[in-house]
């Protein structure tokens, strides 16, 4: 019963003197006399500890304590059950390091301590295990090096040391384990090469040594096993060419060397891995033009070769992917058209190509996407107008076509795309007006239609965008008023409607925008001084405003609370390009203030090279107050501005 006791913790087990031991939670007996040979009570909730007096428990086979809250170490007295074969530990709160001792366990066939807190060494004496076929320590804390003596492991079917803090390099001993069909050395700091011993193992179908600090090249000795599955070597330092070899692995369904710094072409050989379904190469410095082989890869789900510096125009042969879900190919140095066939991709879900220098229009027949999530081709040379096909995608919730020189009206028809979050239209060269069909996108939180040519008044439809956070619309040439309407968009937090032709004075109504905390106007044939309404918002913390280079500035502000005596006032300018400048020289110095005290501070601006100049002011504490008048400029508070 002590053993009982020392396992439950708070929770509990029937384990009585007074029923049999048969009917025992979690006890199996066998034999005759009957012993117990199995104690299998995995997520029970237990919250105790691993009892050493299991030692006792003579004939015990399996021990299975995985799922619950158990403290404490691991008894080294384990060692002393000569009949154990299975030892699954795994998903509790132990301590401690791995006892040594379990080196005797000469019939041990698993061995499960996963995610636990464990400390210290992988003990060498565990290669002695001649019976393992699993050893899973993955997700613990354990540190020092893979101990050389795990190749002797003959039986070894699973390795699991994944997600700890081993350093050092990985023991090319390992590449003599012929029953190997998963190893995992992921989530941890080794360093040195990849083994090329490991291309002995041909049984092994998952290979993952992702995020560690591994160097060198990648062995093409790699490319001999041809049951390999997975083969995950990302987020490393890895150099070098990827090797053509790698396309004899015939039975590889994902490749994954994203996050190195990998050079040279993409071998055309990846065109025979003819079960491939994900290929990532984003990340690295890869140079050439993306193979058309890649067409052949007809059960490719998953295409990821952003980040790197390819070139030449994007394959039409990619249109072949009939099951490709994910392109990724931005930000590289792509040219030419963006493929009209590339609509043949019915499943494709993220088309994904920013940051290159594609030309020619959005192809009409990207309409046909139908299950499009995200359409991303910004930062590109794309000209010609936005084509009201693209209303077809039912299911997009980004699209991103800023920074291209498009042309014509926004569509109205964009107004369909019911379940859209992001709009992003920004710097092009888009004229008309706005089309108020917008206020249809209930799910809208992003809008961005700054500097193109937008001509006419703001709808006061967009008002009806109730989940909007952001609105743009700086540098066009928008007309009219403010609408009061736009202060309904209670979910917003920027407003940017600065150089325009925007006339009339700022809405009271803008002051409902209790969320709001950029507030840009500048620019404009505004009338009138800033709403009082506006000031009492409890967020804002960007008020743009004009000021003459020549006159005074001040700010008044009143703290409610005590100020932390190192508090600093900065305050900084910038030009009209954005970048900046210099200080600003404070006339008059103030003591830091009290509870309850008024702090004018006055400064003069200096030296600018133009009259309409924008200024940052920082005021280091979370309880500052007020407003400064209408000559001040660009007023930015951490605390509560108002």
């Amino acid at each position: 019963m002590a053993i009982r006791d020392e396992l439950a913790g708070n929770e509990s087990l029937n384990w009585d003197a007074g029923l049999a031991v048969t009917d025992w939670q979690g006890v199996t007996v066998s034999g005759s006399p009957g012993r117990v040979t199995i104690v299998d009570i995995s997520g029970r909730g237990l919250s105790g500890e691993v009892p050493a007096g299991l030692e006792h428990v003579t004939r015990l086979r399996e021990l299975h304590l995985c799922c619950n809250r158990l403290r404490g170490e691991i008894p080294a007295e384990l060692s002393k059950l000569s009949q154990l074969r299975r030892v699954v530990l795994e998903r509790n709160k132990l301590e401690g390091g791995i006892p040594a001792q379990l080196g005797r366990l000469s019939h041990l066939e698993r061995l499960d301590l996963g995610h636990n807190r464990l400390t210290g060494e992988i003990p060498a004496e565990l290669g002695r295990l001649s019976q393992l076929e699993r050893l899973e320590l993955n997700a613990n804390q354990l540190t020092g090096e893979i101990p050389k003596e795990l190749g002797q492991l003959v039986r070894l079917g699973s390795l699991h040391l994944d997600h700890n803090q081993l350093t050092g390099e990985i023991p090319s001993q390992l590449g003599n384990l012929p029953r190997l069909w998963r190893m995992n050395l992921g989530g941890n700091q080794l360093t040195g090469r990849i083994p090329s011993e490991f291309g002995r193992m041909r049984n092994l179908g998952h290979l993952t040594l992702s995020d560690n600090d591994l160097t060198g090249e990648i062995p093409s000795a790699l490319g001999r096993m041809s049951d390999l599955r997975d083969l995950f070597l990302h987020g490393n330092q890895l150099t070098g060419g990827i090797p053509s070899q790698l396309g004899q692995m015939s039975s590889l369904k994902r490749l994954s060397l994203y996050g190195n710094e990998l050079t040279g072409k993409i071998p055309s050989t990846l065109g025979q891995l003819s079960n491939l379904e994900e290929l990532s190469l984003d990340g690295n410095e890869l140079t050439g033009e993306i193979p058309s082989e890649l067409g052949r890869l007809s059960r490719l789900n998953f295409l990821y070769l952003d980040d790197n510096q390819l070139t030449g125009e994007i394959p039409s042969e990619l249109s072949r992917l009939s099951q490709l879900k994910d392109l990724f190919l931005g930000y590289n140095r792509l040219t030419g058209r963006i493929p009209s066939v590339l609509g043949r991709l019915s499943r494709l879900q993220w088309l994904y190509a920013p940051g290159n220098h594609l030309t020619g229009e959005v192809p009409s027949e990207l309409g046909q996407l139908t299950d499009l999530k995200e359409l991303s081709v910004s930062g590109n040379e794309l000209t010609g107008p936005i084509p009201a096909e693209l209303e077809h995608l039912s299911h997009l919730q980004g699209l991103y076509l800023n920074g291209n020189r498009l042309t014509g009206e926004i569509p109205s028809e964009l107004g369909r795309l019911s379940q859209l979050d992001w709009l992003s239209l920004d710097h092009n060269q888009l004229a008309g007006e706005m089309p108020p069909e917008l206020s249809r996108l209930s799910e809208l939180r992003w809008l961005s239609l700054d500097h193109n040519e937008l001509t006419g008044e703001i709808p006061s439809e967009l008002g009806h965008l109730s989940q909007l956070q952001w609105l743009s619309l700086d540098g066009n040439e928008l007309t009219g008023k403010i609408s009061p309407e736009l202060g309904q968009m209670s979910q917003l937090w920027a407003l940017h409607l600065q150089h325009n032709q925007l006339r009339g004075r700022i809405p009271i109504e803008l002051g409902q925008l209790l969320n709001l905390e950029q507030f840009s106007h500048r620019g404009n044939r505004l009338t009138g001084p800033v709403p009082l309404e506006l000031s009492d918002l409890p967020e804002v913390y960007v008020l743009n405003l004009t000021a003459d280079r020549t006159a005074p500035s001040r700010i008044t502000l009143t703290w409610d609370d005590p100020v932390d005596p190192t508090v600093i006032y900065e305050y900084r300018l910038r030009d009209g390009a954005g970048a900046w400048n210099e200080w600003l020289e404070i006339e008059d110095p103030q003591p830091m203030p009290k509870v309850g005290d008024m702090v004018t501070i006055e400064w003069t601006l200096k030296g600018l090279a133009t009259d309409v100049v924008y200024t940052y002011v920082s005021v280091r504490g979370r309880n500052g107050n007020g407003i400064g008048p209408a000559t001040s400029a660009f007023v930015t508070s951490s605390g509560n501005h108002r």
